[in-house]
């Protein structure tokens, strides 16, 4: 954690899609606050909060008053691929249930192909649901999911997410351009 800035970009993101620790926060309270002296003022709510949603709560908007840094935004994109290759990795060890995988691959579909974020000036939808190369079929994998799918009746998702995990371990986000 040399470069806390980006650090805390990366936070604010991983929180935002459910896959970041707490642990690793309060690490990087600790070493924004000695490289600065005082980082930001909600950094103590941060550090006496065990309230997941509340320290992604500050956390975005100490990424935002610090950054100018929104955890759905386009450049924001980089730390999102990243969460999903965290999910992807939790999901195949059984530390992530189906649900809470579709849910995060619904969230990443919803902002980075459906451009739902118009205050960031990310307005234009497609006319047509493609998803990017780097989801894979993951959207198409988790549709109809419900309360009743589990690892062992999920399979085409499982493979499909060794197989979009495996893609990702090569990733770049030039091909993307």
């Amino acid at each position: 954690m040399n470069d806390w800035r980006n650090d805390l970009n990366r936070l604010a993101v991983e929180l935002h899609y459910g896959v970041g620790e707490l642990s690793e926060v309060m690490a990087w309270a600790g070493i924004a606050n000695a490289a600065t002296g005082e980082v930001h003022s909600l950094v103590w709510d941060v550090l006496t909060v065990d309230d997941v949603s509340v320290v992604t709560r500050l956390l975005a908007e100490i990424a935002w008053d610090l950054n100018k840094f929104r955890p759905n935004s386009k450049e924001a994109l980089p730390f999102a691929i990243g969460s999903l290759r965290k999910a992807l990795r939790q999901f195949l060890v059984r530390e992530r249930t189906v649900q809470s995988l579709c849910e995060l691959v619904s969230d990443l579909d919803t902002i980075y192909v459906l451009g739902v974020l118009q205050n960031d000036g990310f307005t234009n939808a497609p006319t047509s649901h493609v998803s990017p190369s780097w989801l894979g079929d993951l959207w198409n994998c988790c549709d109809w999911c419900d309360a009743t799918w589990s690892y062992e009746n999920s399979q085409p998702l499982v493979e499909e997410a060794r197989r979009v995990l495996e893609m990702l371990a090569n990733f770049s986000l030039q091909r993307m351009a």
